[in-house]
Parts: structure tokens; sequence; C-alpha cells
């Protein structure tokens, strides 16, 4: 069984955490703390195998309280948010956390999670994340500058990307846009440095992309 701290500060999603893991003979709740300094003392003096922090106790600064939990602690951190800001996410795992829920995550896909992370996986809640990769892959309106901006796909490198999702291989891409397989290729390296793709946890976002088929287009006809 998987020892589990909860670091939230809300009442009622405690209360969902706490009937999700009753449920669920693999995890069991040993305490519930409402700061990050709550997290480090109780560090201090009991082991845990996995903590979920609420993102909002970061306060911007998740570097150091990644690193300061992981310093006391051999713990898997999954961090919960209500934050859809691809950009952010990556800068969570960049510090170090081994997962990634948004607060409207079911039960089922909770603890498929963190049974992937239990067993030194990396885990991304792909609740909520359709819409924000069809608007960073179509550049549409509702999109915020910030997160298409972030990537700047070129029309190529998005018909790349739009090929790439539907399951087709760099030298069908190539066939099919009529480059060669080098072009593919370099297109291809062009994305994932634009998205900054180098560890597991960022494959695993380009592949629920790619997974998922987004087409790169509007879906307005």
């Amino acid at each position: 069984m998987y020892k589990v701290l909860i670091a939230e500060n809300e009442g009622s999603f405690i209360c969902k955490l706490n009937n999700c893991f009753s449920r669920n003979a693999d995890f069991e709740i040993v305490g519930t703390v409402g700061s990050y300094e709550g997290v480090l003392e109780f560090l201090r003096n009991t082991s845990v195998d996995c903590i979920l922090l609420c993102n909002c106790l970061l306060n911007g600064d998740c570097g150091d309280i990644i690193q300061r939990i992981k310093e006391l602690s051999n713990s898997k951190v999954a961090v919960f948010s209500l934050e859809t800001n691809l950009n952010d996410i990556k800068v969570l795992f960049h510090s170090g956390v081994d997962g990634f829920f948004f607060r409207g995550v079911t039960a089922n896909d909770l603890v498929n999670g963190l049974r992937i992370i239990m067993n030194g996986g990396v885990h991304i809640d792909t609740t909520g994340l359709q819409s924000l990769l069809h608007h960073i892959l179509t550049g549409t309106a509702e999109c915020p500058a910030n997160m298409y901006d972030a990537y700047g796909l070129t029309k190529r490198e998005r018909e790349v990307f739009d090929l790439a999702g539907s399951g087709l291989t760099v030298k069908e891409i190539a066939f099919k846009l009529h480059i060669c397989k080098k072009t593919a290729e370099t297109h291809r390296a062009n994305i994932m440095a634009k998205a900054d793709i180098e560890s597991a946890t960022q494959f695993a976002i380009a592949a629920f992309a790619l997974k998922n088929g987004y087409s790169g287009k509007s879906n307005e006809n």
C-alpha cells in the first residue's frame, strides 16, 4: 500500500480525494497539510510514498519548493492545478515533479495516473488538455497569445505535426508533402526544439497530441 500525503487547503477537494482513496486498497492517506511548509514539517517526521500538492501552494516558486521536498524525501510528487497553461506545466516537470493532474480529474484517472508514477513513470492528466493543444496547433483566436507564440510553428511544421498525428512515419510524411525524408526530419526536429521536448514528460505531451489526432486545422466549416 502506498502512503499518500495531501497538501491542499480546500476542504471540498480534500473530501473528494478522501472519497477516492477510501475505495482503493492501493493507496492510504496518512496526512493532510495546508501549506508547503506543512509538507516539509510532515516529511521531517514521517515517510510517505507520494505527495499530492496543490499548485496554489507553490506561490510561483515551484523550483525551490520541489527541490526542498526532494531533499527531505524520496517521495513522488504529483501536482494538482486549475491551470491549463502548457508552459507552466513544463516548468513544474523541469522542477522535478512526477505527475500533473487537473482538479477535475476523475477518481479512476487519478488512481491510474498515480500507479504509473509509483511504478517509476511520469504522468500528465489529459483532462482539459484537448482544447489547449488544439488551440496551440490551430492558432485560433481563443488561444492565449503566449501559448501559440511560445511554439511559433510554421505552416509546414504544422502540416508535419498534423500528419504525424495521423500515425504517419517520417518517410510517409515526406512522401505526402512531396519533400525528401531529411527535410521532414528537420521539420520534426524544429518542432521538438520549439516545444522544448527533451524529457519523457514532454514527449508525453507531444504523444498526447499525436495520439488524439489534432489536425492543426480549425473545426469550423
